[in-house]
Protein backbone atom coordinates (compact mmCIF):
# COMPACT_ATOMS: atom_id res chain seq x y z
CA UNK A 1 0.00 0.00 0.00
CA UNK A 2 2.33 3.01 -1.54
CA UNK A 3 -1.10 5.46 -1.97
CA UNK A 4 -2.15 8.14 1.05
CA UNK A 5 -4.52 10.97 1.06
CA UNK A 6 -5.90 10.44 -2.43
CA UNK A 7 -2.23 11.02 -4.30
CA UNK A 8 -0.07 8.18 -6.11
CA UNK A 9 2.93 8.13 -3.72
CA UNK A 10 4.63 5.93 -6.10
CA UNK A 11 5.29 8.96 -8.25
CA UNK A 12 5.71 11.71 -5.38
CA UNK A 13 8.16 9.35 -3.93
CA UNK A 14 11.14 9.62 -6.91
CA UNK A 15 11.00 13.27 -5.85
CA UNK A 16 10.85 12.51 -1.91
CA UNK A 17 13.20 9.62 -1.69
CA UNK A 18 13.05 10.29 2.28
CA UNK A 19 9.20 9.06 2.28
CA UNK A 20 9.50 5.54 1.89
CA UNK A 21 10.79 5.17 5.48
CA UNK A 22 8.67 7.12 6.85
CA UNK A 23 5.77 4.84 5.35
CA UNK A 24 7.89 1.90 5.99
CA UNK A 25 7.48 3.05 9.84
CA UNK A 26 3.90 4.17 9.71
CA UNK A 27 2.96 0.69 8.22
CA UNK A 28 4.36 -1.14 10.55
CA UNK A 29 2.93 0.85 13.55
CA UNK A 30 -0.15 -0.21 11.58
CA UNK A 31 -0.05 -3.62 11.86
CA UNK A 32 1.17 -3.27 15.08
CA UNK A 33 -2.35 -2.07 16.21
CA UNK A 34 -0.94 1.82 16.90
CA UNK A 35 -2.58 4.96 15.76
CA UNK A 36 -0.72 6.86 12.89
CA UNK A 37 -1.49 10.05 11.40
CA UNK A 38 -1.82 9.83 7.83
CA UNK A 39 -2.71 13.42 6.98
CA UNK A 40 -3.98 16.71 7.65
CA UNK A 41 -5.96 19.70 6.01
CA UNK A 42 -5.54 22.89 6.42
CA UNK A 43 -8.69 25.61 5.26
CA UNK A 44 -6.51 28.65 5.01
CA UNK A 45 -8.99 30.81 4.31
CA UNK A 46 -13.09 31.26 3.96
CA UNK A 47 -13.11 33.92 1.33
CA UNK A 48 -13.75 32.42 -2.19
CA UNK A 49 -15.33 34.09 -5.66
CA UNK A 50 -17.14 31.01 -6.82
CA UNK A 51 -20.77 30.18 -6.16
CA UNK A 52 -20.87 26.53 -5.72
CA UNK A 53 -24.67 25.57 -4.88
CA UNK A 54 -23.22 22.49 -2.73
CA UNK A 55 -20.31 24.42 -1.23
CA UNK A 56 -20.02 23.07 2.31
CA UNK A 57 -18.34 26.30 3.81
CA UNK A 58 -21.58 28.52 2.93
CA UNK A 59 -21.87 32.30 3.02
CA UNK A 60 -19.39 32.53 5.57
CA UNK A 61 -17.12 35.39 5.83
CA UNK A 62 -14.10 34.95 7.67
CA UNK A 63 -14.41 34.15 11.42
CA UNK A 64 -14.25 36.87 14.19
CA UNK A 65 -11.15 35.29 15.66
CA UNK A 66 -7.91 35.40 13.72
CA UNK A 67 -6.48 32.93 11.57
CA UNK A 68 -4.03 31.04 12.09
CA UNK A 69 -0.46 32.66 11.39
CA UNK A 70 2.37 31.01 9.22
CA UNK A 71 4.35 30.78 12.33
CA UNK A 72 1.49 29.17 13.78
CA UNK A 73 0.59 26.33 10.95
CA UNK A 74 4.59 25.24 10.69
CA UNK A 75 3.87 24.13 14.63
CA UNK A 76 0.93 22.18 13.69
CA UNK A 77 2.79 21.02 10.48
CA UNK A 78 5.36 19.89 12.84
CA UNK A 79 3.53 18.13 15.13
CA UNK A 80 1.55 16.32 12.66
CA UNK A 81 4.86 15.08 11.25
CA UNK A 82 6.06 14.24 14.35
CA UNK A 83 2.46 11.74 14.59
CA UNK A 84 3.40 10.05 11.50
CA UNK A 85 1.28 12.93 8.86
CA UNK A 86 2.95 12.25 5.22
CA UNK A 87 0.54 14.42 3.50
CA UNK A 88 -0.23 18.01 4.22
CA UNK A 89 -3.21 20.07 2.18
CA UNK A 90 -4.35 23.88 1.73
CA UNK A 91 -7.68 24.14 0.79
CA UNK A 92 -10.47 26.77 1.52
CA UNK A 93 -12.76 28.63 0.53
CA UNK A 94 -9.99 29.73 -2.39
CA UNK A 95 -6.64 29.37 -0.84
CA UNK A 96 -5.30 31.08 -3.68
CA UNK A 97 -6.30 34.21 -1.91
CA UNK A 98 -4.05 34.07 1.09
CA UNK A 99 -1.18 36.38 -0.40
CA UNK A 100 1.08 34.48 1.89
CA UNK A 101 0.14 30.52 1.04
CA UNK A 102 3.83 30.00 -0.55
CA UNK A 103 5.09 30.24 3.10
CA UNK A 104 2.62 27.99 4.22
CA UNK A 105 3.70 25.28 1.14
CA UNK A 106 7.30 26.50 2.41
CA UNK A 107 6.77 25.25 5.71
CA UNK A 108 6.26 21.85 4.87
CA UNK A 109 9.10 19.39 5.17
CA UNK A 110 9.90 18.10 1.96
CA UNK A 111 11.31 15.23 3.56
CA UNK A 112 8.78 13.97 5.88
CA UNK A 113 6.32 15.10 3.73
CA UNK A 114 4.27 16.16 0.78
CA UNK A 115 2.26 19.20 0.87
CA UNK A 116 -0.77 19.90 -1.72
CA UNK A 117 -3.12 22.34 -2.51
CA UNK A 118 -6.95 22.03 -3.59
CA UNK A 119 -8.29 25.32 -5.84
CA UNK A 120 -10.50 25.91 -8.41
CA UNK A 121 -7.25 27.61 -10.24
CA UNK A 122 -8.87 31.28 -10.12
CA UNK A 123 -6.03 33.64 -11.10
CA UNK A 124 -3.58 30.87 -11.14
CA UNK A 125 -1.11 31.94 -13.81
CA UNK A 126 2.14 30.90 -14.41
CA UNK A 127 3.88 32.72 -12.08
CA UNK A 128 2.07 31.97 -9.07
CA UNK A 129 2.53 28.36 -10.05
CA UNK A 130 6.12 28.57 -10.06
CA UNK A 131 6.20 30.65 -7.48
CA UNK A 132 4.47 27.86 -5.11
CA UNK A 133 6.86 25.11 -6.74
CA UNK A 134 9.40 27.01 -5.76
CA UNK A 135 8.16 26.95 -2.39
CA UNK A 136 7.84 22.95 -2.20
CA UNK A 137 4.31 22.10 -3.63
CA UNK A 138 4.03 18.93 -4.77
CA UNK A 139 0.12 18.30 -5.42
CA UNK A 140 -1.90 20.35 -7.05
CA UNK A 141 -5.96 19.56 -7.02
CA UNK A 142 -8.37 21.07 -9.23
CA UNK A 143 -11.79 20.93 -8.91
CA UNK A 144 -13.79 20.49 -11.47
CA UNK A 145 -17.65 20.13 -12.44
CA UNK A 146 -17.34 17.97 -15.54
CA UNK A 147 -16.44 18.09 -19.22
CA UNK A 148 -18.44 20.66 -20.15
CA UNK A 149 -17.11 24.22 -20.12
CA UNK A 150 -20.63 25.93 -19.78
CA UNK A 151 -21.93 23.89 -17.38
CA UNK A 152 -19.24 24.05 -14.86
CA UNK A 153 -19.11 27.75 -15.14
CA UNK A 154 -22.88 28.26 -14.77
CA UNK A 155 -22.50 25.91 -11.68
CA UNK A 156 -19.39 27.89 -10.09
CA UNK A 157 -20.53 31.52 -11.20
CA UNK A 158 -16.95 31.93 -12.58
CA UNK A 159 -16.62 33.01 -16.81
CA UNK A 160 -14.16 31.17 -17.85
CA UNK A 161 -13.40 28.99 -15.06
CA UNK A 162 -13.54 25.70 -16.65
CA UNK A 163 -11.16 27.03 -19.41
CA UNK A 164 -8.43 28.25 -16.45
CA UNK A 165 -8.74 24.97 -14.78
CA UNK A 166 -7.84 22.91 -17.44
CA UNK A 167 -5.13 25.05 -18.54
CA UNK A 168 -3.53 25.35 -14.50
CA UNK A 169 -3.91 21.37 -14.57
CA UNK A 170 -1.85 20.87 -17.92
CA UNK A 171 0.92 23.62 -16.31
CA UNK A 172 1.32 21.69 -13.38
CA UNK A 173 1.84 18.90 -15.11
CA UNK A 174 4.58 20.00 -16.90
CA UNK A 175 6.13 21.84 -14.29
CA UNK A 176 6.83 18.25 -12.98
CA UNK A 177 4.08 18.59 -10.21
CA UNK A 178 1.33 15.70 -9.50
CA UNK A 179 -2.13 16.48 -10.54
CA UNK A 180 -5.82 15.15 -9.53
CA UNK A 181 -9.23 16.38 -10.75
CA UNK A 182 -11.62 16.74 -7.22
CA UNK A 183 -15.59 15.80 -9.12
CA UNK A 184 -18.37 15.81 -7.27
CA UNK A 185 -20.99 12.73 -8.36
CA UNK A 186 -24.26 13.14 -8.61
CA UNK A 187 -26.69 10.57 -9.71
CA UNK A 188 -27.75 12.69 -12.58
CA UNK A 189 -23.80 13.26 -13.78
CA UNK A 190 -24.21 9.62 -13.51
CA UNK A 191 -27.23 8.47 -15.70
CA UNK A 192 -25.81 11.04 -18.11
CA UNK A 193 -22.40 10.27 -18.89
CA UNK A 194 -21.18 13.11 -17.31
CA UNK A 195 -18.68 11.32 -15.02
CA UNK A 196 -17.40 9.36 -17.45
CA UNK A 197 -16.41 12.04 -19.30
CA UNK A 198 -15.19 13.54 -16.96
CA UNK A 199 -12.89 10.24 -16.11
CA UNK A 200 -12.18 10.45 -19.96
CA UNK A 201 -10.97 13.71 -19.48
CA UNK A 202 -8.83 13.52 -16.58
CA UNK A 203 -6.63 10.60 -18.09
CA UNK A 204 -6.02 12.61 -21.11
CA UNK A 205 -4.79 15.00 -18.59
CA UNK A 206 -2.85 12.86 -16.85
CA UNK A 207 -4.74 13.46 -13.68
CA UNK A 208 -5.86 11.51 -10.84
CA UNK A 209 -9.68 11.22 -10.59
CA UNK A 210 -11.10 11.43 -7.33
CA UNK A 211 -14.70 11.47 -6.85
CA UNK A 212 -17.08 12.72 -3.79
CA UNK A 213 -20.52 13.24 -2.92
CA UNK A 214 -22.37 16.77 -2.39
CA UNK A 215 -22.55 16.89 1.94
CA UNK A 216 -25.89 18.09 3.48
CA UNK A 217 -23.97 21.30 4.84
CA UNK A 218 -23.05 25.63 3.83
CA UNK A 219 -25.34 26.38 1.11
CA UNK A 220 -26.28 22.81 0.47
CA UNK A 221 -27.72 22.28 4.29
CA UNK A 222 -31.18 21.91 3.42
CA UNK A 223 -30.58 19.01 0.63
CA UNK A 224 -30.56 15.66 1.99
CA UNK A 225 -27.60 13.52 1.43
CA UNK A 226 -27.13 11.73 -2.25
CA UNK A 227 -28.75 8.78 -2.74
CA UNK A 228 -28.29 6.30 -5.72
CA UNK A 229 -30.25 4.00 -7.67
CA UNK A 230 -29.69 0.41 -8.65
CA UNK A 231 -28.04 2.02 -12.24
CA UNK A 232 -26.75 5.02 -10.65
CA UNK A 233 -24.40 2.26 -8.10
CA UNK A 234 -23.37 0.20 -10.97
CA UNK A 235 -22.40 3.49 -13.26
CA UNK A 236 -20.68 4.27 -9.56
CA UNK A 237 -19.18 1.02 -9.24
CA UNK A 238 -17.78 1.28 -13.01
CA UNK A 239 -16.34 4.55 -12.44
CA UNK A 240 -14.45 3.56 -9.67
CA UNK A 241 -12.89 0.53 -11.31
CA UNK A 242 -11.38 2.54 -13.70
CA UNK A 243 -7.79 3.17 -13.60
CA UNK A 244 -6.52 6.29 -11.99
CA UNK A 245 -10.40 6.79 -10.12
CA UNK A 246 -10.53 6.77 -6.28
CA UNK A 247 -12.41 7.87 -3.54
CA UNK A 248 -10.93 9.25 -0.07
CA UNK A 249 -11.70 5.55 1.28
CA UNK A 250 -9.03 4.24 -0.91
CA UNK A 251 -6.29 6.02 1.15
CA UNK A 252 -6.44 3.69 4.49
CA UNK A 253 -4.08 2.30 5.69
CA UNK A 254 -6.63 0.16 7.74
CA UNK A 255 -8.21 -1.02 4.11
CA UNK A 256 -11.33 1.10 3.00
CA UNK A 257 -13.06 2.74 4.78
CA UNK A 258 -13.85 6.70 5.81
CA UNK A 259 -10.94 7.04 8.79
CA UNK A 260 -11.64 10.74 9.75
CA UNK A 261 -10.44 11.90 12.73
CA UNK A 262 -8.33 8.49 13.24
CA UNK A 263 -6.23 8.40 9.87
CA UNK A 264 -6.51 12.45 8.76
CA UNK A 265 -7.49 15.22 10.48
CA UNK A 266 -8.80 18.85 9.05
CA UNK A 267 -7.77 22.06 10.92
CA UNK A 268 -9.97 24.97 10.29
CA UNK A 269 -9.32 28.61 9.07
CA UNK A 270 -9.07 29.90 12.98
CA UNK A 271 -7.28 26.51 14.12
CA UNK A 272 -10.35 24.18 15.49
CA UNK A 273 -9.68 20.73 14.85
CA UNK A 274 -11.99 18.64 13.02
CA UNK A 275 -12.20 14.56 11.62
CA UNK A 276 -13.57 16.41 8.43
CA UNK A 277 -14.50 19.03 6.55
CA UNK A 278 -17.29 17.46 5.53
CA UNK A 279 -18.15 15.94 8.07
CA UNK A 280 -21.02 18.19 10.71
CA UNK A 281 -18.63 20.75 12.17
CA UNK A 282 -18.08 18.63 16.19
CA UNK A 283 -14.79 20.42 17.13
CA UNK A 284 -12.53 18.13 19.17
CA UNK A 285 -10.89 21.98 20.49
CA UNK A 286 -8.08 24.29 18.75
CA UNK A 287 -4.31 24.10 18.11
CA UNK A 288 -3.91 27.40 19.86
CA UNK A 289 -5.24 25.87 23.48
CA UNK A 290 -3.67 22.25 22.97
CA UNK A 291 -1.03 19.95 21.29
CA UNK A 292 -2.35 18.32 18.07
CA UNK A 293 -1.92 14.63 19.70
CA UNK A 294 -4.32 15.64 22.61
CA UNK A 295 -6.81 17.12 19.94
CA UNK A 296 -6.00 13.69 18.02
CA UNK A 297 -6.62 11.59 20.86
CA UNK A 298 -9.70 12.95 21.22
CA UNK A 299 -11.04 12.59 17.70
CA UNK A 300 -10.24 8.83 17.44
CA UNK A 301 -12.03 8.52 20.63
CA UNK A 302 -14.95 10.11 19.57
CA UNK A 303 -14.76 7.84 16.46
CA UNK A 304 -17.01 9.61 14.18
CA UNK A 305 -19.97 7.78 13.10
CA UNK A 306 -19.42 7.06 9.00
CA UNK A 307 -23.80 7.23 8.81
CA UNK A 308 -22.66 11.11 8.61
CA UNK A 309 -20.74 11.30 5.54
CA UNK A 310 -22.21 11.57 2.41
CA UNK A 311 -20.61 8.76 1.09
CA UNK A 312 -20.94 6.19 3.80
CA UNK A 313 -23.77 4.61 1.61
CA UNK A 314 -21.51 4.19 -1.54
CA UNK A 315 -18.64 3.12 0.62
CA UNK A 316 -21.08 0.45 1.37
CA UNK A 317 -21.74 -0.55 -2.12
CA UNK A 318 -18.25 -0.46 -3.49
CA UNK A 319 -17.00 -2.62 -0.54
CA UNK A 320 -19.51 -5.00 -1.87
CA UNK A 321 -18.55 -4.89 -5.29
CA UNK A 322 -14.50 -5.52 -4.18
CA UNK A 323 -15.69 -8.37 -3.02
CA UNK A 324 -17.96 -9.85 -5.82
CA UNK A 325 -14.15 -9.16 -7.82
CA UNK A 326 -12.07 -11.02 -5.46
CA UNK A 327 -11.81 -14.68 -5.89
CA UNK A 328 -12.26 -16.39 -2.19
CA UNK A 329 -14.00 -13.29 -0.73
Amino acid sequence: MLRSANLPLLRLLRRHPGLLPRLAVNLARVRAGQPVLRAVEFAVTLECPARCPHCFVGDHREPASTPLTVGEVAVVIREACALGAVVIHFSGGEPLLRGDLEDLVAAVPRQRAVAALTTSAHRLDGARLAALGRAGLDVLVVSLEGDDAAAHDRFRGLVGGHRVAVAALRQARRAGLTTVINFMVTAARLADGTAERTADLARDLGAQLNVFLPSSLGRWADHPLERLGAPERVAYRRLLARRGVRWCGDSAYRGQGCRAGSEKLTVDVDGTVRACAVLPATSFGNVRDAPLADLWSRARAAAPASGLCPAAELQADHRAGRAEREPGA
